[in-house]
């Protein structure tokens, strides 16, 4: 019987990007992710973001909403940047 070696790497993993509405889909795979940041682009006038993401494994996005000072919500063009990790069989 021939056994062979296997192994497991994990790569840090970025991926960032723009985007104006609600869903962001990953430009890269992720195994996990570490963090997600956004910053608003135009709009600077008391607005807050909130971000929804689904702590499932290989995710795909996530989904973000701007609203103004007075609980509207708003659209802008949003940066958005992700690291995590994903891991490889080898």
């Amino acid at each position: 019987m021939n056994h062979k070696d296997c192994g497991f790497e994990i790569k840090e993993v970025k991926s960032s990007g723009t985007f104006r509405g609600t869903t962001v889909m990953f430009t890269q795979k992720f195994s996990a992710i570490t963090s997600i940041t956004l910053t608003p682009q135009s709009i600077t006038n008391n607005v807050a973001h909130t971000l929804i993401y689904d702590l499932a494994e290989n995710p795909v996005g996530f989904k973000a909403y701007l609203y103004n000072a007075a609980g509207a919500r708003v659209k802008d063009t949003m940066r958005w940047s992700v690291r995590g990790y994903k891991g490889e069989m080898l």
